[in-house]
């Protein structure tokens, strides 16, 4: 803002500044800094005005009218212009089988060009191809590609992390389930008796130890045809623990007779 208002006016400086606010934007971030950033602000408006020649910039000096990134038609149609209008970029394609390897090499699997890629593209072909810009951007390019680097690293990390703990998530769900599967309340072989202790209050333990056999296993009997589900536990229960207590217990367990009753 300094150079550009002491160069022309505050009027002039204060359109241009927000004219090429996304130039200075990236300049701000990068790392490292040099003491003059005037090299690197130079080159970032330069680039960025070459990208609104193909977004919109044709009609509109400004590339108001783009939409902020370049399809790959815009590109082959465009980068013509850019050669022709004589932005020297060494990393612009001379032909339109070049334009679209190029193209493709920006924008991954997206499809869509937008203004950091197109600018990381043209500075790393400045550096490999030792231009005087290329100098000028070779730590800025390091580092950038350093940074990628070490995303790409964490984020096999945090996959690779997510991965083993949804692994460690299933043996512990298969675990539980072998374990309920050979639980005594599960295995008709198991004695009442043990099932009650480890899985039951003391009514659960009176109310179905009316229902075990001479082994204290669950004993075999079987519903009379007239029978309910109630009458059929209200015997087992009175002749094991008496009226009393039978009809306690088939008052308290009486939603599961009636659940078991619609089996």
């Amino acid at each position: 803002a300094s150079h550009l208002t002491s160069s022309l006016g505050a009027a002039e400086a204060g359109r241009l500044l927000k004219l090429y606010r996304p130039a200075l934007r990236r300049t701000s971030l990068a790392s490292p800094m040099p003491a003059n950033p005037s090299g690197l602000i130079c080159c970032a408006a330069g680039m960025l005005d070459a990208m609104r020649c193909l977004d919109g910039g044709i009609c509109d000096a400004s590339g108001v009218t783009g939409s902020g990134t370049i399809k790959i038609c815009e590109f082959v149609y465009g980068f013509k212009i850019l050669n022709h209008r004589g932005y020297g970029f060494v990393g612009l394609p001379s032909n339109e089988m070049d334009a679209r390897t190029a193209f493709r090499e920006m924008t991954g699997e997206d499809g869509e060009l937008s203004y950091d890629e197109w600018c990381d593209y043209l500075e790393r072909c400045e550096v490999t191809a030792g231009t005087d810009l290329g100098d000028l951007l070779r730590e800025k390019v390091r580092e950038a590609q350093r940074l990628k680097a070490e995303k790409i690293t964490e984020e096999v990390r945090k996959k690779k992390k997510a991965q083993n703990r949804m692994k460690a998530m299933a043996e512990k769900t298969e675990r539980c389930a072998v374990e309920e599967d050979q639980s005594p309340m599960c295995n008709r072989e198991s004695t009442v008796h043990e099932a009650h202790h480890k899985h039951g209050s003391p009514d659960l333990v009176s109310f179905l130890s009316a229902f075990a056999g001479p082994a204290n296993d669950l004993a075999d009997q079987t519903l009379g045809s007239s029978e309910t589900v109630e009458s059929f536990a209200a015997s087992h229960l009175t002749s094991s623990l008496g009226a009393a207590e039978a009809g306690r217990l088939l008052k308290l367990y009486r939603p599961a007779l009636r659940r078991t009753s619609l089996a």
